[in-house]
């Protein structure tokens, strides 16, 4: 059993994550924290930043005691409130494996307990937790 963020900000006990929890924050929509962060897609390694940015965010978040980041929700740009389910596409082991790197070779010091969990609906629509 975990407690993350999500937990805390859906008013649940602990348990595991599951897809139906990410409906429910898009439903209520649960605003980002400093440990809760809403983002529509994965880092894309095309955007010449891309590393730069995931890095920061990592460190952060790190740095401020952890929290979530969860790919596949679309954020409300004025309220920071979830939005909408953005399903992740293409997501792999080599771009777990790409993420999990960057997470080690750009933060000092790096940051080796980076989690990912993929949560997957029953249509096949897929979000990704990142601890």
């Amino acid at each position: 059993m975990v407690f993350t963020p999500l937990h805390r900000a859906l008013g649940l006990a602990p348990s595991s994550l599951s897809y139906s929890m990410i409906e429910e924050a898009v439903t209520q929509g649960v605003r980002e924290s400093g440990d809760l962060d809403w983002k529509g897609t994965p880092p894309n390694s095309n955007d010449g930043e891309a590393d730069t940015k995931f890095a920061k965010d990592i460190a952060a978040m790190a740095n401020s005691g952890g929290g979530i980041i969860v790919f596949g929700v679309a954020e409300d740009r004025k309220t920071s409130a979830a939005r909408e389910i953005v399903p992740v596409e293409g997501w792999t082991e080599a771009v777990e494996l790409k993420l999990r790197g960057w997470a080690w070779a750009l933060i000092q010091p790096p940051v080796p307990r980076v989690q990912f969990t993929e949560l997957v609906n029953d249509e096949g629509s897929r979000v990704i937790i990142l601890e």
